[in-house]
């Protein structure tokens, strides 16, 4: 056998053996298409879906913000009509307050003027009162030490007639009632039993009577 036949064997050979694998490779390829058709159909389907979806929501969306822009553009209206009336009623409140200001700043310079004054005038009757305080001091003073002297020399006076009061009663007073009463003692005594002359007792009893009052007297006038 030559070699171009034994090539030509061998081509029929590994073609028959190929055949079954070709065609099964085939056969895969075309369930597999298959498949990748069917995904191909699945995937255009939804993405159809998807973009109809997507259609509907841009819609919403365009929707919503065409509201919201409406709403928005109001608001902003809105606000800056509020915001020129705060600005009016801001400028007449800074206004007034500068008024007010200007108003309570010249009342208040005219308290403290107003101050200054009551502040000078007192201090000057402060001073016044001062100067006469230290004179009424001064004057008291002078008087207390004249005062002080003056009890100084009644208190030596009266300690000095206390003293000639007190040799007084011993020397001459209590023995002057020492004697009228044993002179007492003596006429009652002497009267007790005489009933008969009571006259004389009366008389006697008055002259007793007459010298008690007088050195009663006399004893009140020492003390």
């Amino acid at each position: 056998m030559s070699n171009n036949e034994l090539l030509l064997a061998i081509s029929a050979l590994m073609d028959a053996k190929l055949e079954p694998i070709k065609k099964e490779i085939q056969d895969t390829q075309t369930s597999i298409q298959t498949k990748l058709d069917i995904l191909d159909a699945k995937i255009d389907g939804v993405e159809a879906s998807l973009n109809a979806r997507m259609d509907a929501l841009e819609i919403k969306i365009d929707t919503v913000e065409a509201r919201l822009n409406a709403r928005i553009d109001a608001l902003d209206a809105k606000i800056d009509a509020v915001e020129a009336s705060l600005s009016a009623r801001i400028d007449t409140l800074d206004a007034k307050i500068d008024a007010v200001e200007a108003s309570l700043s010249a009342r208040i310079d005219a308290l403290d003027a107003k101050i200054d004054a009551v502040e000078a005038s007192l201090s000057a009757r402060i001073d016044a009162l001062d100067a006469k305080i230290d004179a009424v001091e001064a004057s008291l003073k002078a008087d207390i030490n004249v005062l002080d002297a003056k009890i100084d020399d009644i208190q030596i006076s009266l300690d000095s007639e206390i003293r000639r009061t007190n040799i007084l009663i011993e020397t001459e007073i209590f023995p002057r009632l020492n004697s009228i009463e044993s002179t007492y003692m003596y006429t009652y005594d002497k009267y007790s039993h005489a009933f008969d002359d009571m006259e004389s007792l009366k008389s006697d009893m008055s002259i007793v009577k007459g010298i008690l009052s007088e050195h009663s007297r006399q004893l009140k006038h020492c003390l």
